[in-house]
C-alpha cells in the first residue's frame, strides 16, 4: 500500500509542478499585459492630445487668413437649411459643427462645390447647397470661378 501511495505522488507530483509553473507564467503575462495595455492608454492619450492642437492651430490658421482678407472679400450669407461645417471639403470629412437655417456665416472662397466658412469660432467648409443664393452670392461665385478658371 505504501508503494501504491509512492507511486501516486510521485505521478503526480510532476502534474501539480507543471500547474504551479503555468500559473505563474499566466500572472506574469497578465502583469506584463497590464503594463501594456496602461503604456498603449497614455500614448493613445497623447496622441490625442497632438491632433487636438494640430486643429487648433488649424483653426488659429484659418482666422488669421480671415483676418487678413481686404475687407470686401467676406461675404455674409446665410443658411438656407441646417447642415454641417466641415474640416475638409468633402462628405466624408470630420464634422467640426452644425448650422441651423437662417444662421448667419462669413464666406471667404469657393472651393469644389464647398465654401470656406467662419461661424463663430470655427472655420471650414460647407457644401454649396447649404447657402442661400442670392443674387449678389451668385456673382460672387462666378467671379470666383472665373478667377479660378484663369489661373488654370
Amino acid at each position: 500500500m505504501k508503494i501504491l501511495v509512492f507511486i501516486i505522488l510521485s505521478l503526480a507530483s510532476p502534474i501539480l509542478l507543471e500547474q504551479e509553473s503555468n500559473k505563474g507564467k499566466i500572472e506574469n503575462l497578465n502583469k506584463l499585459k497590464q503594463r501594456l495595455e496602461s503604456t498603449i492608454k497614455i500614448k493613445q492619450d497623447s496622441l490625442i492630445l497632438i491632433n487636438q492642437r494640430i486643429d487648433r492651430l488649424t483653426q488659429e490658421d484659418m482666422f488669421s487668413k480671415l483676418k487678413a482678407q481686404p475687407e470686401g472679400m467676406v461675404f455674409k450669407a446665410t443658411v438656407s437649411m441646417s447642415g454641417k461645417i466641415r474640416k475638409e471639403n468633402n462628405p466624408n470629412s470630420v464634422i467640426l459643427t452644425l448650422v441651423n437655417q437662417s444662421d448667419t456665416v462669413l464666406l471667404t472662397d469657393f472651393i469644389g462645390e464647398y465654401w470656406i466658412v467662419n461661424k463663430g469660432p470655427y472655420f471650414g467648409y460647407i457644401n454649396d447647397m447649404y447657402i442661400n443664393k442670392t443674387p449678389e452670392l451668385k456673382h460672387i461665385k462666378m467671379l470666383l470661378l472665373n478667377v479660378v478658371g484663369e489661373w488654370q
